[in-house]
This record gives C-alpha cells, structure tokens and sequence, in this order.
C-alpha cells in the first residue's frame, strides 16, 4: 500500500527541499537516484538498509513521508510529484529483446545541442540545487568554470559570460543554490533547453543527461590535446583534475557523484580529499577509498593525449559496470566504446584469443585518432544550435 502524503507533493516540495531514499537495495536506490534528481531538482541521498520490504521517501529536513511502497508505485509517486505522469511516446519503438536480439548500434555524429542541453541542466540543476557552497565545493566551481573558458568551444559571447561569474565568485567565500541561480538569471546566461539528438533515448528516462555530459567531457579532451598542439598553455591534468573536483561535488546523483570520485582517485593532488566532504555517502558500506583499488584505475593521464584515452577508459568502466542494468536503454547497450565493427583497428587479439581495446601500441594510437576525429568541435553537428553559444552553429 503506497502512503502519498499530499502536503508534501504540493508544498514543502516546492522549495526543492532535499529527499532521502531508503530502500534495502543499492542498485534499486542508485538508479532511483539517476532517474529523478533532475525530474525533481533536488539532492537525493541514498541509504541502504539491508532487509526492508519497502523504499521509503522522505523529506530530509522535515522528516515526513513523501511515498513508501514498493518500487514502481515510488516511481510513480515521484513522477506525478515531478509533473511527469508516465506514458508511451507518440514515436517510442517497441521493446527489443536484447537477450535475444543481436544488436549492432549505428552511432550518430556528435551534436552541439546535447553538450550544450546537459551543460546547461549541470550548471542550472545541478549546481542551484546546492544548499550551500564553500570551500572546496566553491574551489571545485571556480576551476570548473575557468577550465571550461580555456577549453570549451564557445562563442565569445557565451565565454564573457563564463568570465563574468568567474570573477562574480571569485569575490565570494560562500554562496546558495538560490543566489547562484539568481546570478545566472541576471545576467541572461545562456541556457539551452532544446531536445537532445544523438543522445535521445528510446524513452524519456533513458540516456539524454548523462549521455550529453559524457559527450562534454570528451569534447573537452580532445580540445585539451589540440590546444596543446599551439602551446603549453594550460596544465597536463587541467580537464581531469576540473572534473574529479566539480563531478563528486555537484552531479546530481548522488551514488553517481561518489562512484566517479573512486574511478578517478588517482588525479587528486595532495592535500585533497578523495570524496566529497559537502555530501553525506549514499553507501558508507561500498562507497570508501580503499586504496588497493588504486593500482587498478586508468593511469593518471600524464600529456593532453593521455588525458583523451584515461577519460575513454573511465567512461568504460562505467559502462561496464552499469551494463544489464534496468538504466540501459536496449536500443544502446552499455558497450566498450568504440564496438569493433565501429573501429576495427582499435582493436587486437590477445594471446588467448580475447578481444582487447587499445592494448597494443598500433591499436593505442588508432583509438585516440578515431576519439579526437569524433569528438573534435570540427566534426559536430550544429543543427538548431543558437549561434549564442558557439560561433560554428548553422
């Protein structure tokens, strides 16, 4: 039996109060967290005790239920909180048996409108939903921020802005969710909430965000690695460390934001800490630094073309962690990118007749050209892209 308590669903939830799942599987809770911090714009803890028959939702600061049932009467619930009721997609396609069905994925281009889209939902979700932020949090924005002015391809305009709150923040030892979001919506910072293209899921829960942040952070590689061709203009880990800093710190999903905090440990500089100290741990039982793990993490990446193929292996990891589970969209299996039928030559047989990407110094480099050809700002494509946010856009 689901328990809605209406009061909640119509007011105190209006003021983005953060809500606490509890639930006795991590998974299920982890995946609760991905679907709906940005349905609802929101932090969401998460906590795992072992056990439990039902997830229960409640308000983080008033204590009251919100939902308690089992999960698809939760996610009901939280849908109809986001002004979401579930539905088919006038042009959804019909569920593929991925068991059974042999899947070979075509891989669109790289759109401007998805790196845009996810950058503007991380910066105006993600960040605004912060109850406070300080010290490293607000270190972890403000490298952010001149990472991106360096490196992203933008316009001049959409930079000047950048510039702009940079130095707006660097004046301040401490700000809110709300006086950042105010900020941004004084200057007209520019926000682009078109459809997402290449990273459309098959239905609205599936890939989109996440797709799109992935797709920014290669771009941002890549442009790393061709700058760096004109001069030794910015440091070695500039992206990587901007990313292991503002990721666990701000991204939305809060198992998410912890999990990419271990995956990229070994970027820390000394005197950081490894997990986010602004954020309470979804699982204190899986979610800890432990430091046999390191040797097992992509090398740190020690050139600009490093950084393109650590962030590539990252993003497998990832993907092969996240494999089968109910978050991968069928029509986009989470695969080891690229396939090899994408990129046979990034590919070699090992001596036990494995398939292996990028293990071999010949099949290494074919991988970080075919990376650099995809995700250089020269190969997007800028179809509905306001001319606003980067200067290519036709």
């Amino acid at each position: 039996m689901t328990l809605l308590r209406k009061s909640i669903a119509s007011k105190d939830l209006a003021v983005n109060d953060p809500i606490i799942v509890t639930g006795s599987d991590i998974e299920v809770n982890a995946l609760l967290l991905l679907d709906y911090s940005l349905l609802l714009k929101r932090e969401i803890q998460s906590v795992v005790k072992p056990g439990l028959k039902e997830i229960d939702v409640t308000n983080r600061l008033s204590g009251e239920v919100i939902v308690k049932g089992p999960e698809e009467q939760v996610r009901m619930v939280l849908e109809r909180i986001a002004g979401s009721e579930p539905r088919l997609e006038e042009n959804s396609q019909p569920e593929i048996d991925v068991k059974t069905t042999p899947i070979q994925v075509k891989y669109p281009p790289v759109y401007a409108v998805d790196i845009y889209r996810s950058l503007s939902m991380l910066l105006q979700s993600d960040v605004g939903a912060s109850d406070k932020i300080e010290g490293p949090a607000l270190e972890a924005l403000k490298e952010f921020l001149d990472m991106l002015y360096e490196i992203l391809p933008a316009s001049q305009e959409y930079k000047a802005h950048l510039s702009e709150i940079s130095v707006w923040l660097n004046s301040k030892t401490s700000i809110t969710g709300q006086e950042w979001i105010a900020y941004l919506e004084g200057i007209q910072f520019p926000t682009y909430k078109g459809p997402f293209v290449a990273c459309n899921g098959s239905k609205p829960h599936f890939r989109g965000y996440p797709c799109g942040l992935w797709t920014l952070f290669h771009a941002l590689t890549v442009e790393q690695y061709l700058l760096s061709s004109s001069g030794p203009d910015h440091q070695v880990d500039s992206v990587a460390h901007a990313l292991n800093r503002f990721v666990p710190q701000f991204f939305s999903c809060s198992y998410c934001a912890f999990h990419f905090a271990l995956n990229t440990a070994n970027v820390v500089r000394p005197g950081e800490s490894v997990l986010p100290e602004n954020r309470v741990t979804p699982n204190p039982h899986e979610l800890v630094l432990n430091e046999s793990v390191i040797p097992t993490l992509p090398k740190a990446p020690e050139t600009p073309r490093d950084t393109v193929l650590w962030l590539n292996i990252l993003h497998n990891r990832v993907n092969k962690h996240l494999a089968g589970q109910p978050s991968e969209d069928p029509t986009a299996p989470k695969i080891q990118f690229p396939p090899s039928y994408l990129c046979p030559a990034c590919w070699s047989q090992s001596s036990t007749g494995e398939l292996e990407l990028g293990k071999t110094p010949e099949t290494e480099e074919s991988l970080f050209q075919f990376l650099v050809e995809r995700y250089r700002a020269s190969s997007w494509k800028y179809v509905d892209l306001p001319t606003v946010f980067i200067t290519n856009a036709v």
